[in-house]
């Protein structure tokens, strides 16, 4: 793979595999996070985090089942025990949390959980902490949620955290609770230029999880958004090596 001289773009922006790298593996699986690891380009390998009934966490993106398995039914009411013999779409046992631990901890790269279960009640905050700590990942790991009360909490409980709060549409509010909460990033899923400049002047970075098209991408580029996610990490490499070769940008 060609070399990205991201300078060329007057600023430094971070490649983020959203979901692992999902080039031929299905998304949040231990082969699509192995596939990101090994993508030198991927700078944060992003992942979703839910809670089973029982307090374990497991890397599953949706509330149902049956999007990504042949089961069906909320995932926030099945135990570990029954979840772990419940296979995802191309055979593969849903990841725990732990095997991911133990996959990253002997490398270097970030580790981005977003957060699933927004209440905060619910997610046991002080365990995923222990197990952030017990794998020595405190400087690599960014975690963000969609709730603010939720990065309140892990603000509450270690202000040194690498914190990200995100929201569907681009509020002012979300960049006033970001800084209240200490939260260093955020993420809309509707990026508008005045959102970004206004989270860019509170010092706050700019997240989007997923690009979606080469016009976004170019757009995104044009203002400076800090942490650049998509499915496709190689896809995105070769696309912006040749947008610096044709002088596109």
């Amino acid at each position: 793979m060609k070399h990205i001289n991201r300078a060329q773009y007057n600023y430094s922006y971070e490649l983020m595999a959203h979901r692992g790298d999902q080039d031929g593996c299905m998304e949040n699986t231990l082969q699509s996070i192995k596939g990101a690891l090994q993508d030198k380009d991927a700078d944060i390998i992003e992942m979703d985090v839910r809670m089973t009934r029982d307090g374990e966490f497991f890397i599953f993106h949706d509330p149902l089942l049956q999007r990504l398995t042949h089961r069906r039914g909320l995932f926030v009411t099945k135990t570990a025990a029954k979840l772990k013999n419940i296979r995802l779409r191309n055979g593969e046992a849903i990841p725990t949390l732990d095997q991911v631990f133990k996959l990253v901890a002997k490398t270097k790269a970030k580790i981005h959980f977003d957060l699933k279960d927004y209440m905060v009640g619910f997610f046991d905050a002080k365990k995923f902490l222990g197990l952030i700590k017990k794998y020595k990942l405190e400087k690599r790991v960014i975690i963000s949620s969609f709730n603010f009360r939720l990065i309140r909490k892990f603000n509450q409980l270690n202000p040194q955290l690498y914190l990200c709060l995100y929201s569907l549409l681009p509020l002012q509010r979300t960049i006033v609770r970001a800084k209240k909460y200490g939260a260093k990033a955020v993420g809309s899923l509707y990026l508008t230029k005045r959102f970004i400049e206004k989270a860019h002047a509170q010092r706050l970075k700019v997240i989007c999880w997923n690009i979606g098209s080469e016009e976004k991408l170019k757009w995104l580029l044009k203002h400076k958004v800090d942490v650049l996610g998509t499915g496709s990490p190689d896809a995105l490499k070769e696309l912006l090596w040749y947008y610096m070769k044709e002088g596109e940008l």
